[in-house]
Formats: structure tokens, sequence, C-alpha cells
């Protein structure tokens, strides 16, 4: 898929009555029909287009990127999404214009997705479920363990394979998807691994101003980065511990992919690889499940 060229989906119809009915129902209701709600929109002030971002998807990097644009500082002591969810989607300007969306007086704008690559969120979504609980509740469920039981990426992957059609699981490990993707299409999609040229190629489409290379340095650096080791050996079948802090290393992201993992991940995230436009890993049919 290029940047230069949008996204695929079906044409912007939409029944505004379903939309506002489905909007004014409750989380139970929305995860049942559509799937685990994500993150609310960030629709631009001055323009018609709303940001989409997902959980473990360089979604701290969205909100930065965002703020840049509205000119709204940010505070390295401050979590970006505490600004999102605590100042900037409770402003007047923001809330209305998300409330005339939702009513249908407003068109739904041009929706831009903020993605990656579906291998490496697997890992960065199981790397996270080991540390809270709220993602790692439905995991231990399906997998008949104690919460505090360690578990392996190859059983984690198993067990989402149950929880992400059923729409059961943490939003961080759900699809690169939300609730306004049920009534429009995506317009454009930027691939985080893509790099600036391709952020400055999204921005020359909406006719936003285009990102320096020191600020975009700079808006790629978060407290939560991950440090990877060099080595490759596979460890997918490997129990790791439960515990809230981050590991100073952990293992390589293609250290967890062998057969069984590549053939999950290609299954559950159908939906981003067709979409958002990653390429799927070859792969040979999936191994009995290591314990």
């Amino acid at each position: 898929m290029s940047h230069d060229e949008p996204a695929t989906g079906e044409p912007r119809t939409v029944d505004i009555d379903l939309r506002r009915d489905t909007f004014k129902r409750g989380t139970a209701y929305r995860t049942e029909h559509y799937g685990v709600p994500s993150m609310r929109p960030m629709l631009f002030r001055d323009r018609p287009l709303a940001l989409l971002m997902s959980g473990r998807a360089a979604s701290t990097f969205a909100v930065k990127w965002f703020l840049h644009h509205h000119q709204i500082p940010i505070d390295p002591e401050v979590w970006p999404h505490r600004i999102r969810t605590q100042i900037l989607t409770t402003t007047p300007w923001h809330n209305d214009k998300a409330t005339a969306v939702i009513r249908g007086e407003l068109a739904i704008p041009p929706l831009l997705r903020i993605a990656r690559d579906p291998y490496k969120r697997a890992v960065s979504s199981f790397l996270h479920s080991l540390r809270q609980t709220r993602p790692r509740e439905p995991v231990a469920e399906v997998l008949g363990i104690g919460l505090d039981e360690p578990y392996s990426f190859e059983r984690y992957l198993t067990a989402m394979e149950t929880l992400v059609p059923q729409g059961r699981c943490d939003e961080h490990g759900y699809l690169q998807r939300g609730l306004v993707e049920t009534f429009a299409p995506l317009d454009r999609v930027y691939r985080v691994e893509d790099g600036l040229d391709s952020l400055r190629a999204v921005e020359r489409h909406y006719e936003l101003p285009e990102t320096s290379a020191a600020d975009y340095e700079r808006l790629r650096q978060s407290s939560h980065v991950t440090v990877y080791d060099t080595n490759d050996d596979y460890v997918g079948d490997r129990p790791f511990p439960i515990s809230p802090e981050i590991p100073d290393l952990v293992p390589a992201t293609n250290s967890f992919y062998g057969p069984m993992t590549i053939a999950l991940v290609n299954r559950i995230y159908a939906h981003d690889f067709d979409v958002l436009g990653y390429a799927r890993r070859s792969h040979a049919e999936p191994p009995p499940l290591s314990t």
C-alpha cells in the first residue's frame, strides 16, 4: 500500500441513525458487535481529519505528533496520553466536533491511522500483558492458569486466537481497528517503520507542515522504549515471569518467532496485514503447542 494512494475500503456510506445509536450504546454492546473499543480518535481542530491509533502500536508517538501539529507543548515529565485523555479530548472544541460527528451533523472526516508491524506489536503486547493485570486476566482465564503463573509467547498467542475474534482481549492485543472504521474506510495509513519521508508524504497530503528531522527524533523518544537483545535464539516456547517491571534487556523480536508463532500471528491479525499493508512472513504448519 502506498502512502500516495488511499487505503482500501468500502465507499464512505453511513447510516446516520445506526451510527448515532451505536455510539450511544454502552461498551459491552459495542464490544460484542464491533470488537474491542480502541483509543478515541483525535480530531484535528482546523481541518477535516481524524487520527486513529492502537495500544502498543506507536500510540505515544501518534499523540505527540498530533500535539506537535496543534502547537501544544509537551512536558517531558507528563505522560502524553494523560494530555490526550484529561485535557485534549475534554476541550470544548474537540468534544463539540466529536459530538457532531456522532450525531451525524458532521460527516466522518478522512481517517488517518498510525500503524505498527503486527509481528513487533504482538511481542510488545505479550510483554505488556506480563506487566499489567487487565490484559493478563482474559489470557489466564483461557489458558486455565493462575493470574501470576508464567506463560510463553506461544501460549499467549494461542489464547489470543480465542480472545481476539470474541472481542474479549485487552485493547493492546486487539486488531489495529476501531469503532469508527466500521462506518468509514481508512483514508491513509502511516506505518511507523516507513520513517520520516513517508510521514512527510502524509503531511503533504493533508497540507500539514512537514516535521523536521530534529522534531521527528524528539517525537520518537518515549519513556517506555524496550531495549532488545541481539541474540536470535528461539524463546517463543519459554515461560516468562509475571512482573510489573520492564526488564533491562529482553530477547530480540525475531527470537520469539518460529513456524508456530508466525502462523498464529498471520491468522489472528489477518485484518492488520490485509488493511494496513504489511507483508506476511512465510511459514510451515504450526507444530504441537510447547508446554
